[in-house]
């Protein structure tokens, strides 16, 4: 395709030169009647691309096509024919209003698609013409009647004008809506005020009302206070001249102030009341303490235990009134009241160290040594130098098994006092089981120094240097103590032992007759010479010895009974039964006879007879909780389940702290599928014990999920 062509294709086919100066009138005619036919064109276009979004194009291209409005595609055309078309029109148009440029990029775009495409190369020649200065005219396909199908754009306008209508109606309705939504808001908002100001109107009117009531009670209570005041004072000065009375010894006088004071108590004060009492109490309880007279110090200890009762009916809480009923039942021996009163009076006031002394004691001597060696550290804390909190804890560390710990006890109470020979005693003895032979020596030379006379220290520290190995040391000693008690059968036979080890085997032997020579018929100092002999470790010469004693005696129960045990705990559980058996016919009462009877038919899986056998001792020490609870693990090994529940419960409603029934209840209510029985009792444990056995409380616990 030459660029440099000024040539244009007649309908006829043949080419024509034209000069420019021949035709320029003619094309100056002819340029103005294509500008205002391409401007009229562009017009039309224009209204139907706005009016009826891109109809006018299709329509333009359809009319020149011949085709009226509307009219479709034949089916033969191809969509790519029609878009070749209509490009082609599209360009014609560019061409007609001068956009050269816009309508080659079309061209190109058909020439990208077919490079060959004739058409479309023709009129690229034409448009290069015309930018380098050819006419319109020259051209013939340019020269047509453009026919322009209005019939689309009148459609089209008038579908503008109907949207426009709806638009317009849609648009009055939202306004409209608006309108009355607005209008309702404002309503609202002026209910709202209105409800506003009513309603505080109606909150000043209370205040007011409020404020006046108050007033009015305020003053009453004013009057009231008064008079209560002087109520309180009469009781005050009644309960003064009371103590005043106790002092001087004028007990009954005493008394009638108190209960004139009790008389006197205001209603409603349930506080005052309560410390006045609890005063009273107090008061008499010190008293008690201080009178020699038996039948007097009980009747002031049962005023003050009244009292404290009474006390106590106003405030449950109240500690001194706790611990005077505490103090009367351990006088009793009523261990348990005792437990519960000093409990309750060091949850009330934990700072008195008394309350956690006399506690500790109650709890030691229910063996609850854990909770007695809290209660003892608590009250050394409240007074550091109170020498009996140090000695007691020593004591109740020591029965835990917490050796060191109480040694350091030991060894504060006798700092505080240098002259607690007992502290020095229980230092030495637990030094002596630490194999601490200078620390034990030490402390019994310095509960001699005290108390040359002690006959335990001189057998102990005797036997710390035989321990040791300095026997002659441990014969001076014995023999001291020997001295003190010639018929001792122990001593005798310690010094035997020390003289055995020196070499000295006649007169240690010689010391072990004397015990037994002294009485060679009295079967108790067999007995005694087989039971040290057990006590040291020496099982097996202690068996002869009892079997010697039960010679002179077949029917020497304690005998029987040791040395069944012996052979219990040998694994010999026929041996043992037979002697247990002997031992229980003999003293059908015997506590320990049942007991270990029924331990060595348990070993022997005998269920049903050691259920007999724990029964008849539970019968002879009904509070011996450990016996219960080997009653009820009889009953669990024989799988009599329901039994072994009844007693297990019992076991820990006397002591539930029984870590172990807790945990045999928990594994029979798994036996008896009780799964909730189970799971209550194992997160009692994991609450109160959590260092309890604890993975296999948690495994029990998780296979009851």
């Amino acid at each position: 395709m030459s660029t440099n062509r000024n040539l244009t294709e007649r309908n006829d086919g043949t080419d024509t030169a034209v000069s420019a100066a021949d035709s320029d009138a003619a094309e100056v005619k002819n340029a103005k009647k294509k500008r205002k036919l391409a401007a009229v064109i562009a017009g039309i276009a224009a209204v139907l691309i706005v009016g009826a979004g891109g109809v006018g194009i299709y329509t333009l291209v359809s009319a020149n096509r011949g085709g009226g409005r509307g009219t479709s595609v034949q089916d033969s055309q191809s969509e790519a024919a029609l878009e070749r078309e209509n490009t082609l029109a599209l360009a014609k148009r560019y061409i007609e209003r001068g956009e050269y440029d816009r309508a080659m990029n079309l061209l190109d775009s058909l020439l990208i698609k077919d490079a060959q495409d004739r058409e479309a190369l023709d009129i690229i020649d034409e448009v290069i013409a015309l930018k380098a200065g050819a006419s319109l005219q020259d051209f013939e396909r340019y020269k047509q009647d453009l026919t322009i199908n209005t019939d689309g754009l009148k459609e089209a306008m008038q579908s503008t004008l109907d949207a426009a209508a709806q638009s317009a109606a849609a648009m009055n309705e939202l306004v409209k809506q608006q309108a009355e939504q607005a209008a309702a808001q404002r309503e609202a908002e002026r209910k709202a005020e209105e409800q506003k100001q009513a309603q505080l109107a109606q909150e000043t009117a209370q205040r007011k009302a409020e404020e006046a009531k108050r007033q009015a009670e305020e003053k009453a209570l004013a009057e009231k206070n008064a008079a209560l005041k002087a109520q309180m004072g009469k009781v005050e000065d009644a309960v003064s001249l009371g103590k005043a009375r106790l002092s001087i010894g004028e007990y009954d006088a005493a008394l009638d102030y108190f209960n004139q004071a009790k008389d006197l108590l205001p209603s409603g004060q349930k506080l005052f009341a309560a410390d006045n009492l609890s005063g009273i109490a107090e008061a008499l309880s010190s008293a008690s303490e201080s009178v020699t007279d038996a039948a007097l110090q009980k009747s002031l200890m049962k005023s003050a235990a009244d009292f404290a009762q009474d006390a106590l009916a106003y405030n449950a809480k109240d500690a001194p009134s706790h611990y005077i009923l505490g103090k009367q039942a351990s006088s009793a021996k009523d261990w348990n009241k005792a437990l519960s009163e000093y409990t309750q009076a060091v949850q009330s006031d934990a700072s008195n160290y008394l309350y956690y002394y006399d506690l500790g004691k109650v709890q030691y001597t229910l063996k609850k040594y854990s909770e007695a060696r809290a209660s003892f550290e608590s009250a050394a804390r409240s007074k550091p130098d109170f020498p009996q909190a140090q000695y007691n804890l020593g004591m109740t560390l020591k029965a835990l098994g917490r050796r060191d710990d109480a040694i350091a006890a030991f060894r504060k109470a006798a700092a505080i006092n240098p002259l607690y020979d007992k502290a020095y005693l229980e230092m030495a003895r637990l030094l002596t089981q630490k194999n601490d032979t200078n620390g034990a020596v030490v402390a019994y030379r310095e509960v001699l120094k005290l108390d040359a006379a002690n006959g335990n220290a001189l057998r102990e520290l005797a036997a710390v240097y035989a321990s040791a190995g300095n026997d002659k040391e441990a014969e001076s000693y014995f023999k001291k103590a020997l001295a003190l008690s010639p018929e001792d059968a122990l001593t005798n036979y310690n010094v035997s032992t020390v003289l055995f080890n020196q070499g000295k085997t006649a007169e240690a032997v010689s010391y072990a007759k004397k015990a037994y020579a002294g009485n060679g018929k009295n079967v108790s100092i067999v007995y005694n010479y087989a039971l040290t002999l057990e006590a040291s470790g020496d099982v097996t010469g202690a068996i002869p010895v009892y079997r010697e004693a039960l010679a002179l005696d077949p029917k020497h129960v304690r005998s029987l009974i040791n040395l069944g045990v012996i052979f219990l705990d040998s694994g010999d559980t026929e041996t043992a039964l037979s002697l247990l058996q002997s031992a229980a016919a003999l003293e059908p009462s015997n506590f320990e006879a049942n007991n270990n009877l029924a331990n060595a038919y348990l070993a022997q899986k005998k269920y049903t007879d050691a259920v007999t056998y724990f029964q008849k001792a539970l019968k002879l020490d009904s509070k011996n909780n450990t016996v219960r609870a080997n009653l009820a693990a009889a009953y669990a090994s024989a799988e009599d389940y329901t039994n072994a529940q009844t007693v297990y419960l019992e076991v820990v409603k006397a002591d539930n702290k029984n870590w172990d029934a807790c945990f045999d209840l928990a594994k029979v209510y798994t036996a008896l599928h009780d799964t909730a029985g189970a799971e209550k009792w194992l997160v009692y444990l994991q609450e109160k014990n959590p260092t309890y056995r604890t993975a296999e409380v948690a495994a029990l616990l998780a296979s009851l999920k």
